[in-house]
């Protein structure tokens, strides 16, 4: 005789909860999908993170994760959240030192690192002619 889904006794997935209908008493999760993340959470544990949006405490899926969800983070970057994206992007280009004078300056674009065009052209001069040293 053969057994029926309907005569097996329901188990539940440990992490979703979703009914199990199988005959072997030893299955834990519903899917391998199920398994790869519980195994994967007891070996990389993760410490809740509070939302940079939002401020809710939450599990990031990813190291570098800042936001709750994408929703959240988009709010912030909305054109309508113009001050709040302001403050963040000047506390990254404010009061930056030039690499071959050595003063403060305030940059235009993220990966600035000379005060001036006279500051950049100095350096290339420099390593060109450290270069030109180094062959001789």
């Amino acid at each position: 005789m053969a057994l029926k889904l309907d005569d097996l006794p329901d188990e539940f997935c440990e992490r979703c909860g979703t009914p199990i209908e199988t005959h072997l008493s030893y299955r834990r999760f519903c899917s391998g999908r199920c398994k790869r993340m519980v195994y994967y959470r007891e070996a990389h544990p993760v410490e809740p993170r509070t939302c940079a949006g939002c401020g809710v405490t939450f599990l990031p899926r990813r190291s570098d994760a800042k936001y709750c969800s994408p929703k959240c983070g988009n709010a912030v970057r909305n054109p309508f959240n113009v001050a709040v994206y302001r403050e963040e992007r000047l506390k990254q280009i404010a009061g930056r030192t030039c690499a071959q004078c050595g003063t403060t300056f305030d940059a235009r674009r993220r990966d600035q690192i000379y005060c001036s065009e006279r500051c950049g052209k100095a350096a290339s001069k420099a390593r060109q002619r450290a270069k030109a040293a180094k062959e001789n």
